[in-house]
C-alpha cells in the first residue's frame, strides 16, 4: 500500500496571485465554488498564464497509464477560509502548495500526521486515506486528483 508523504519541488512552476486571479478572472461563468469564507475552488484552467498546470497533470497521468487527472485551484482569501473538514477522496491527490502555508492532517495507519506546507511543498495523498486542510494565511493550493 502507498503512503502518503511531502517533498519540496523547486522544479515546479509556482504562479503568483496575478497568474491566479487571471485564471479565476477567465473562469467566469465557468464551474466555481465559492466557500462560505473568503475561499474560492476553481475548477479550470483557462488563462494562456495557466497553462503550466496542465503539464505536471500530463505527467501524472503518464505515471498512472494515461489516468484521467484533474486540476483544481483552492484559493482562501483570508485564513478563515473554510475548507471542506475531514474527510476522504477516492483519487490519489496530489497538493502542491503555491503561495501561503497550508496545515494538512493525514491520518495513516492509526496514526495522525500533521504537515505545514509551504510554497513549493508537494503533498501526496493516496485514495482512501482521511486528511483535513487548515489554510494558515492567505493561500494557493494546486490539488491533482488522479483517478485510480
Amino acid at each position: 500500500m502507498l503512503k502518503h508523504y511531502v517533498e519540496h519541488r523547486d522544479d515546479f512552476w509556482l504562479p503568483g496571485w496575478q497568474e491566479v486571479i487571471d485564471n479565476l478572472n477567465e473562469c467566469k461563468g465557468e464551474p466555481v465554488y465559492h466557500t462560505d469564507t473568503m475561499g474560492v475552488i476553481v475548477h479550470e484552467v483557462r488563462h494562456e498564464s495557466y497553462l503550466q498546470v496542465q503539464e505536471f497533470a500530463a505527467v501524472l497521468s503518464n505515471e498512472y497509464d494515461n489516468a484521467p487527472v484533474s486540476c483544481h485551484t483552492y484559493i482562501s482569501f483570508t485564513d478563515k477560509a473554510k475548507t471542506f473538514g475531514k474527510h476522504v477522496d477516492d483519487l490519489d491527490v496530489y497538493f502542491l502548495q503555491v503561495i501561503g502555508e497550508t496545515q494538512f492532517t493525514v491520518w495513516e495507519d492509526d496514526e495522525e500526521y500533521v504537515h505545514i506546507l509551504k510554497p513549493g511543498d508537494m503533498l501526496h495523498i493516496p485514495a482512501g486515506l482521511y486528511h483535513d486542510t487548515v489554510p494558515l494565511t492567505p493561500r494557493v493550493g494546486i490539488s491533482y486528483g488522479v483517478e485510480v
